[in-house]
């Protein structure tokens, strides 16, 4: 089996090489060390003037691959020079430490965390952590996230696929029974007590279903 450090290293590889053989004319460069704290491999510890002949100097385009042995974690970031000076936000935005050893950098120059666009995405598991994927509030909220996870077992495999439809005011989402283990999403409206004044409003709302009531 293939380790975690492993699988990190082959994903860039694997990367790099794809984007050596197309068109792309930026630089690619990985960072094995996170993306702050300016440590050997960090994202901010990447010279903004280059460090030859391993890189030249940091130009808009630029892509950095950076992954986190320790968090198992990869993040994709292209580096953008704007007309002003940008501030950090991490993960979101992160500006270089130095523009060369002992240099601190000032330029308008700063690595923008990246959106990944593709048909397909698949969540691996661990042996102590299920699939999951999580999102990020608003950068200037802080970096607080929401995860969504699937279960430690899960008994049969399911497509959940939405519709297009939206839903009305008070709606809540459903899910059908599995068929060819396809779920299909449908809006409904919750049967709500307080909606229920006397027993012709019951019957409209519950038609010809049998009522039972503590088991009778």
């Amino acid at each position: 089996m293939i380790s975690g450090t492993r699988k990190i290293l082959f994903s860039i590889a694997l990367i790099l090489i794809l984007l050596a053989g197309s068109a792309w004319a930026g630089q690619v460069l990985p960072a094995l060390g996170g993306t702050t704290g300016g440590g050997t491999g960090a994202l901010d510890a990447i010279y903004a003037g280059g460090d030859a002949p391993k890189y030249s100097a940091l130009a808009t385009g630029d892509i950095c691959i950076v992954s986190d042995p320790s968090t198992r974690l990869t993040s994709f970031y292209m580096f953008y020079i704007d007309d002003d000076a940008q501030s950090e936000s991490a993960p979101f935005v992160i500006l270089p430490d130095e523009q060369s050893p002992g240099v601190a950098y000032s330029g308008n120059g700063a690595w923008v965390l990246m959106s990944l666009y593709a048909n397909d995405l698949q969540m691996f598991q661990s042996a102590t952590e299920a699939g999951a994927w999580f999102g990020y509030e608003l950068s200037g909220n802080g970096t607080d996230t929401m995860t969504f996870e699937v279960p430690d077992a899960i008994t049969n495999t399911v497509t959940y696929k939405y519709i297009t439809d939206s839903p009305t005011a008070g709606q809540v989402m459903a899910w059908s029974a599995p068929s060819s283990n396809v779920c299909t999403q449908s809006w409904i409206t919750p049967l709500v007590a307080a909606d229920i004044n006397t027993y012709s409003e019951l019957n409209t709302i519950v038609a010809d279903q049998t009522l039972t009531h503590n088991g009778l």
